[in-house]
């Protein structure tokens, strides 16, 4: 299988471990892979869109690296494999791939499965742009805590998220919006975060416990709440205890939100200024994956 592994540069060069960099010398060696860093932002989409001939992309990076690839690839044709070094691993959390090794046994393996993904249309400064989500989206709180985790945490690796979050507790603002569910309209609705998700975590947190990536669905999230309330909340994800929820849970297939005024949007950890209208669609089975 003729194949490319996509490695976040600066990822590697910062986190890149003795397992990290025995997977990359198997993968070059045994795999006889091409092995291309990225030297600057969006040079994931650029490799992946010049990948043609390529049947496997290993993606050596973090929710954003996906991304990138998965919306450059072409996913009719291309499988697309894992291994985790970035700061969240949203989605290698969700196949329960936790490190190098794990991730070099699934390759070799060679087993690729199905999973959904969702397709965004995004208007964005009166354009409208099309995103594939692997893992997750949000408005509000969502989209704040990831601004100011990038922003000013990223030194925290991991722990920027949840540093990002406590601050965006005492920032929030409220986001008004139309909002249609299966084509059943929800309202003019008032929240202070809506979270999209295909999967289960979002970045490290796991916040839809019960969600699948191949389930055919999306797993929303809306909330409307005070800070201690959202504090709590927070708690009960970190803990996985999930003893205070707050806001209201459901699946759809498809979803529409109008905002009455701009909003930044985040989608796999990319920032959208902005925002004015979202349409999701559920795309059932439509990555292959090794898992």
């Amino acid at each position: 299988m003729k194949t490319i592994a996509v490695i976040n540069g600066r990822s590697y060069r910062k986190k890149g471990d003795k397992n990290i960099k025995e997977a990359v010398s198997y993968i070059r060696e045994k795999l006889g892979a091409s092995v291309v860093f990225t030297d600057y932002a969006r040079h994931a989409e650029e490799i992946a869109r010049r990948s043609s001939g390529r049947e496997l992309i290993i993606a050596i990076g973090g929710d954003g690296t996906v991304h990138e690839i998965v919306n450059n690839m072409d996913i009719n044709a291309q499988v697309l494999a894992l291994i985790p070094l970035g700061t969240g691993n949203s989605l290698t959390r969700d196949l329960g791939i936790r490190s190098a090794r794990s991730a070099i046994g699934i390759i070799e393996r060679g087993k690729a499965s199905s999973i959904d993904l969702i397709k965004c249309e995004i208007k964005a400064a009166g354009n409208w742009i099309m995103r594939y989500a692997v893992t997750t989206t949000g408005l509000g709180f969502v989209s704040d805590s990831v601004i100011i985790a990038c922003k000013y945490f990223r030194p925290l690796n991991a722990l920027c998220y949840t540093a990002g979050a406590i601050c965006a507790l005492f920032t929030q603002k409220k986001v008004t919006a139309d909002i249609e569910a299966d084509g059943v309209s929800l309202g003019n609705v008032r929240f202070t975060g809506l979270m999209v998700n295909n999967s289960a975590y979002a970045g490290n947190f796991r916040v839809f416990p019960r969600a699948s990536l191949n389930d055919s669905s999306l797993d929303i999230l809306i909330a409307d709440v005070n800070p201690f309330s959202q504090l709590l909340h927070n708690i009960g994800i970190l803990t996985e205890t999930y003893f205070h929820f707050s806001g209201v849970e459901r699946k759809a297939r498809a979803l529409n939100v109008k905002m009455d005024r701009p909003a930044p949007f985040m989608i796999d950890g990319e920032i959208f200024d902005s925002v004015t209208e979202l349409k999701y669609t559920v795309m059932p089975k439509r990555l292959k994956i090794l898992c």
